[in-house]
């Protein structure tokens, strides 16, 4: 047999096949780099190569002979099945994929009108990776700073690379904060492999330092995440961080397999051109990171940026953290100034940091939004598959309005990255924005479907159904969420607000107190007492809901940055309101008002509005829109818009012209229906104007969401009277003064009950 195969010339004729193959695959190779053609195009060649290798064992074994041949039957049939076959898998394997270019180009405009053409990488092409923060298994204390210092170093490098993606610093503190694993380092493999799966990257890379006489010796293992499977391991030994970071970076850039034309030919800045190229300057720039990453602390954050900015002027990335400390510690001009030097120096930035400073430099410093938004359509376009950009853009869209555009951005985010599981939820509360509650309820179930283990998601649920007037399932939902955790805070605040507004008194405060004590972090305690504000509340007990409000405020001083708890607590403000307070209240606002920096003044507007909208002072109200409005148009913002005809409404009402009161809370409704108290005022203008029939069918829908709320009851009982059913009247004020059993003598809204109820005894 071998003789005959010599004799007929097939290994010759083979092996010239697959020489020649081969040589064409190492053009492919070559070709792919260094015209940044698509990486599959060479998978297609070695296909081709092999599902044709019958066809050329058929040709040779029928005419590599010396002589003439003549083509059989069988040989036209078996080429021609070959070609069939080969053909009919070479479709298959590649159907749908890009065999071409491994890049595109596209015309974007930049938020000044400018029309900019770029080449960036296709989707489909691109790596995306997470560079976990190394371990120190030195034994030399000096060497812990570069835990952080060589990971920032690597992250920053690969920023420029457009053919990367690789998820922000926030990301995966926040993913290792959620593990109890605060400090970042000497996470087991195993958990790095789960958590970069969570961020649905490709690979991640983890490191180790060790100590070479006195010099750090970095071993740098980079893993694909899908199989945890260790693709290659290198060390690396030098005294400057970042110049290890500069080494390391561009090593694996190469055991990625990006391109070789395309590293050699894009712009690849060392890593201290990009930071800084003053060692102790990075040295303080890393302290501060951790300190804002790992422990929250801004104070010590902010010191550790500006030492970092004294030593180098032109450190950009450094500037911007102290823009966000700053702001977060309520100096807004000191961080306007920070925001302003990085801007001096964004060159030193790469493009994709340089997009979301720049936006964030529109909207906060210069208030123009829709420049803001340019931006961050800039950035989505540029760099397609950075879920950061659609992130930002969805939420900017959010703040205008945008919803339906805000739901694609989120869609896209889902594509590009189907762990991002929390977009579901997201995009169900764009859905219930717009009273699309079955369609916001389907995110949620779609949630569900894959995080079933997620106590979150059933809270969620129970919310809807709730306001969905489904108050079983809610319950049923809540309970599911406690199955799984049963000290979820969130949980059993829900259940125990479920209880009280069905009147079950004494359930809903052991509830409560379950949830106090089931409450381990400052953020917990601040949503306890908000929970055992808004009980004191419903019952009328102004004094304990006050309270209960300054234990609130002592917990957010405690877990919150100064700028975060002002606005938060100008947001409580309608407490005071609600229980008869209003003096106290604005004394309260005066002592925040002075807390806001003068850059921020506007926010006032918050409380005033909070503190006034449900009051009975019309010219405060009128004053407090006229500063509300303000503020929206200062920011952009529409999703609280409905406050302002909200306002109208209760300005009219206050003076006595329901008719055109009614419009304006119309109007309110038609712009978010969510909100309780404007269907409580349409009410009481419909039973004003003697459309008793409308104000009955808004009270019954609101007390199908709240059996026994309080001032809904006692409307209704309003409602009736003037029906001439007061038979019917006096059980819904019995109801209502049921409630208020405990009620602070004083307050408002027990005291007019009792008043009406003695009042129609006396008529009976």
């Amino acid at each position: 047999m071998l003789k005959e195969l010599l004799a007929r010339r097939v290994p010759q004729i083979v092996g010239g096949y697959l020489a020649a193959g081969w040589l064409v695959l190492e053009f492919t190779d070559w070709a792919v780099n260094r015209y940044l053609l698509s990486g599959h195009l060479t998978d297609f060649v070695v296909a081709a190569w092999l599902l044709l290798l019958p066809a050329v064992i058929m040709l040779s074994w029928s005419h590599g002979k010396p002589g003439r041949d003549r083509w059989s039957r069988a040989e036209h049939i078996g080429i021609a099945l070959n070609l069939i076959v080969a053909a009919a898998v070479l479709f298959g394997l590649f159907r749908g994929t890009d065999l071409g270019a491994a890049t595109t180009t596209v015309v974007v405009e930049d938020e000044e009108g400018n029309t900019i053409e770029r080449v960036i990488p296709k989707s489909e092409f691109r790596k995306s990776l997470v560079v976990f923060p190394f371990d120190n298994e030195s034994g030399n204390e000096g060497f812990d700073w570069l835990e952080y210092g060589i990971s920032i170093g690597i992250g920053v490098d690969l920023a420029q690379d457009p053919f990367l993606t690789i998820p922000g610093d926030e990301s995966l503190m926040q993913r290792l904060r959620q593990e109890g694993l605060v400090e970042g380092v000497d996470v087991p493999l195993t958990l790095k492999r789960q958590l970069a799966d969570r961020l649905h990257v490709d690979h991640f890379v983890s490191g180790t330092i060790g100590d070479s006489a006195g010099t750090p010796s970095v071993t740098v293992s980079l893993y694909e995440t899908e199989r945890g499977k260790l693709l290659q391991e290198r060390s690396f030994t030098g005294s400057d961080p970042l110049a290890l970071a500069d080494r390391i970076s561009f090593q694996l850039r190469n055991d990625l397999e990006i391109p070789t034309q395309h590293i050699e030919s894009t712009a690849d800045l060392e890593v201290a051109e990009l930071v800084s190229t003053n060692p102790e300057a990075y040295r303080a720039f890393v302290a501060g990171d951790e300190a804002s990453a790992k422990r929250r602390d801004f104070e010590e954050a902010a010191e550790q940026f500006e030492r970092a900015v004294e030593l180098d002027s032109t450190f950009a990335l450094a500037w911007i953290q102290l823009f966000t400390a700053r702001t977060l510690l309520n100096d807004a001009a000191a961080g306007e100034r920070a925001l302003d030097r990085a801007m001096d120096y964004m060159y030193r930035l790469p493009e994709r940091v340089q997009f979301p400073v720049r936006a964030v430099t529109y909207w906060i410093v210069r208030r123009d939004l829709e420049r803001a938004i340019a931006t961050s359509e800039m950035w989505a376009e540029l760099y397609p598959d950075d879920i950061d950009a659609h992130d930002q853009l969805a939420g900017y869209y959010e703040v205008v309005g945008r919803r339906e555009e805000a739901r694609a951005e989120r869609e896209r985010i889902l594509e590009l990255d189907p762990g991002r599981i929390g977009q579901l939820q997201l995009i169900s509360g764009l859905y219930r924005a717009e009273g699309e509650f079955e369609k916001a309820l389907e995110y949620l179930e779609r949630y569900a479907a894959v995080a079933p283990d997620d106590p979150a998601v059933f809270t969620g649920i129970g919310d809807l159904r709730r306001r969905m007037g489904a108050l079983s399932e809610a319950r049923r939902a809540y309970n599911r969420a406690l199955a799984l955790d049963p000290g979820d805070v969130g949980a059993l605040l829900r259940l125990a607000s479920l209880s009280y507004e069905s009147g079950e008194h004494e359930t809903a405060e052991r509830g409560l107190a379950e949830a106090m004590e089931a409450a381990t972090t400052p953020a917990d305690s601040v949503a306890v007492h908000g929970a055992w504000r808004t009980y004191h509340v419903f019952r009328g007990q102004a004094d304990r809901a006050i309270e209960r409000l300054r234990r609130r405020w002592d917990a957010m001083n405690r877990s919150q940055p100064p700028f975060d708890r002002v606005q938060n607590q100008m947001g409580d403000l309608g407490t005071y309101s609600r229980v008869g307070r209003q003096a106290e209240g604005e004394a309260v606002l005066d002592s925040l008002v002075l807390q806001l920096a003068d850059e921020f003044a506007d926010l006032s507007a918050i409380g005033r509005m909070n503190l006034s909208i449900d009051g009975d002072d019309p010219d405060a109200i009128e004053v407090a829109r006229v500063e509300f409005a303000g503020f929206l148009d200062s920011f952009g913002l529409e999703g609280i818009r409905y406050a302002l005809p909200y306002a109208d409404g209760r300005v009219a009402e206050l003076r006595g012209d329901c008719r055109r009161a009614e419009r304006h809370f119309t109007e309110a409704m038609e712009q978010n229906s969510e909100d309780a108290w404007v269907r409580l005022a349409l009410a009481r203008c419909q039973r004003s104007l003697g459309n008793f029939r409308s104000a009955r069918e808004n009270l019954e829908y609101l007390l199908g969401l709240v059996p026994m709320h309080p001032d809904v009851h006692y409307e209704l009982a309003l409602v009736l009277e003037a029906e001439g059913d007061t038979a019917e009247a006096l059980d819904h004020l019995r109801t209502s003064l049921g409630v208020w059993e405990e009620a602070d003598r004083n307050f408002p809204a027990a005291m007019d009950a009792r008043a009406k109820l003695a009042e129609l005894r006396g008529r009976t």
